[in-house]
């Protein structure tokens, strides 16, 4: 028999969104449902996902039980937490979808509002000693007052710890294509590539990751970066 995937509470809800570890169920207009991939009948390959699967989710519900202690307006709402999954509020778009050429014009009252909230956010979370570990503009959704919010929690960790998510041009990269730990410096260069691609509209070295991907990851090991223009939110992106 071929394997086949298992929706939480024998679900009819419509699926919304997959990831690495997790599905998303629209359970309302306001709220979605985050649980792991389950199959029947899985191969022994999928066997192995669907732990790694139950670890991050695991993880992420670790960290929501906190942020529901300490909450934030720009990090994603968590309504309950269950041995299932979790149920969180539900948003519009994401962040990478708003950038896309065929979206709307982004104007610059509404780039340095996103920059103020981004970094808002992440700072919150140094706060508590953790780092989102996997921040990128496809992990931040937008509210219908196109107001970001941090999402996806499954790779977050502590100060210290080493990085679960990994890979340029939002995670920082040294030689030998490795990481450093998690900490000030990961979220704030995971910073710089998002305002990076919230002004530009496309990522760091995108046009050259089309012709020649591994020379790209070569410039990141050996921090080269794109220039990021001479205004002032050039000057932001230069800093991290």
């Amino acid at each position: 028999m071929e394997a086949t995937l298992i929706t939480p509470f024998n679900s009819c809800c419509t699926h919304v969104g997959f990831g690495a570890a997790g599905q998303v169920l629209a359970i309302s207009e306001n709220a979605v449902f985050k649980g792991p991939i389950l199959l029947d009948n899985p191969a022994p390959s999928q066997r192995e996902i669907m732990e790694d699967a139950m670890k991050s989710i695991e993880n992420e519900k670790t960290m929501h039980r906190m942020l529901q202690r300490h909450a934030h307006p720009n990090i994603i709402h968590s309504i309950l937490v269950l041995p299932e999954g979790i149920f969180l509020e539900r948003l519009g778009m994401s962040l990478a979808e708003r950038l896309t050429p065929t979206a709307l014009p982004v104007d610059p009252g509404l780039e340095v509002r996103w920059i103020q909230q981004l970094v808002s956010a992440v700072a919150w979370l140094e706060g508590l000693g953790i780092a989102h570990g996997d921040l990128r503009p496809s992990n931040i959704l937008l509210d219908t007052s196109e107001n970001l919010k941090l999402i996806d929690f499954d790779c977050a960790v502590k100060f210290g710890e080493e990085l679960i998510a990994g890979g340029a041009p939002f995670c920082k990269m040294n030689n030998g294509f490795k990481s450093p730990a998690a900490g000030v410096e990961t979220e704030v260069f995971a910073i710089g590539s998002c305002v990076y691609n919230i002004h530009f509209g496309h990522e760091p070295w995108s046009e050259l990751n089309e012709v020649d991907g591994h020379e790209v990851a070569k410039k990141w090991c050996r921090h080269e970066y794109p220039p990021p223009g001479g205004d002032e939110i050039g000057v932001i992106i230069q800093r991290c």
